[in-house]
């Protein structure tokens, strides 16, 4: 393409027409992406995608907004569900020993959200997911232990120093002193250290009146039933007040043949000696769920007396745990039975905490909401596909504090 450019010039007088010159224009196609010297991109953090106008940022931003309706409080990234929110969160945010890792840049880490997830999940194979938080509590926590148990630093201190001393009094009891163990009986019996002597005292009893049960109890025991059984299960998310939540199967899927109530009672015991690791377990507690999905006369006769006596007693006199609330779920007529059973054991405060619901999931949804349970109650998480047998490494992982567990107890038993 060409112009023609034609001049005329006055000079004295005389008009002089100028030689037409021809000047090239040659157009050149912009690139699409391509971005001027002085122009600055701008970045989509969810994922990664550059734009040259934050206006055009903006529109983008629409999309994610409406089809991601889970937003990170870190970082700010949006998810589709609750549990690519809940696997970002362990992954991105949550190192080797669960201190916070907020990345700088989250565009060199995913390139969209999905495919991150996927990445990470097939690096790790999810095996983070199957795990307990045993990293410092939190500000956050730390606020709700305040309100909840009466907990503060000068507290802590005091009742720490208090209860060792009242551990040397007690000479006939063996309780590890340091912190680790301490601390749980302490947010327990919210920090009142004569309470929590208490607690320890009926531990031991509890421990010596099913020293049979008990005595060396170890996660090697009891592999096969936690593998096979899938009797007892731990939901990979907590609820929406951070508790843990417990899955007990007492239905149809549980076959008394093969694994008796006592070796159901050994599994129960064991991860709440888990559980005491966990700080936003000793701080927020943890909720049962008992599904008694397809419960039959085969279950009710495994059930003794003195068998649902020994795991009442044990949740309500011996365990340094706070159990908030019990679901039973999926009942059938014949659980009357059980629950005649269970009444004549029960004190009015663990009654309380205590909740029907047979089929009615809703009912369940006023105490737990639907996006903090799976599909298998109601809920909008996936359904449960793990068991036992993928948090049994978890157990094993820990061996070492359960060696250190076998001693608690009245030292003439040793």
């Amino acid at each position: 393409m060409a112009i023609t450019i034609s001049n005329k010039v006055k000079t004295k007088g005389i008009k002089k027409k100028l030689k037409l010159t021809k000047i090239p224009i040659t157009r050149t196609k912009r690139p699409i992406n391509s971005i001027s010297a002085s122009s600055k991109l701008t970045f989509c953090k969810i994922c990664s995608k550059s734009f040259e106008y934050p206006s055009e940022l903006s529109k983008h931003l629409l999309y994610h907004e409406n089809s991601r309706k889970y937003k990170c409080g870190l970082c700010e990234l949006r998810f589709k569900n609750m549990t690519g929110l809940s696997i970002h969160k362990i992954h991105i945010h949550t190192a080797k020993h669960g201190k916070p890792n907020i990345t700088n840049n989250i565009s060199q880490k995913f390139t969209s959200v999905q495919s991150g997830i996927s990445s990470f999940g097939s690096l790790l194979n999810m095996s983070n997911v199957f795990d307990i938080d045993v990293s410092p509590e939190t500000p956050e926590l730390l606020a709700i232990a305040e309100k909840d148990l009466r907990e503060t630093p000068e507290i802590r201190a005091k009742g720490l120093a208090e209860l060792r001393e009242l551990l040397k009094q007690n000479s006939d009891i063996y309780y590890c002193d340091e912190d680790e163990f301490l601390v749980p009986v302490l947010r327990t019996t919210h920090w009142y250290p004569e309470s929590a002597m208490k607690l320890i005292r009926q531990i031991a009893e509890f421990r010596k009146e099913h020293w049979k049960l008990l005595k060396d109890l170890m996660p090697e025991q009891e592999k096969v039933p936690f593998i096979e059984g899938n009797l007892v299960n731990i939901l990979t998310n907590k609820d929406h007040k951070q508790r843990r939540m417990l899955v007990v199967n007492g239905g149809k899927i549980w076959n008394p043949d093969q694994i008796s109530y006592d070796c159901l009672f050994r599994m129960f015991y064991m991860l709440h000696i888990l559980a005491q690791l966990e700080k936003t377990s000793q701080i927020c507690g943890c909720v049962v769920i008992y599904d008694f999905e397809g419960l039959g006369m085969k279950q009710i006769k495994s059930m003794s007396p003195s068998s649902i006596q020994r795991l009442l007693n044990f949740i309500q006199y011996a365990m340094p745990l706070r159990i908030k609330e019990i679901h039973f779920v999926k009942q059938p007529l014949i659980f009357e039975m059980v629950w005649a059973l269970m009444k004549p054991f029960l004190q009015e405060k663990l009654k309380k905490r205590i909740h029907f619901h047979g089929d009615d999931m809703k009912k369940l949804h006023k105490f737990i909401p639907a996006d903090s349970l799976p599909k298998n109650y109601g809920g909008t998480m996936p359904e449960i596909n793990y068991s036992g047998k993928e948090w049994y490494p978890l157990v094993e992982k820990y061996n070492d504090y359960f060696l250190r567990y076998k001693d608690v107890g009245f030292k003439d038993l040793k």
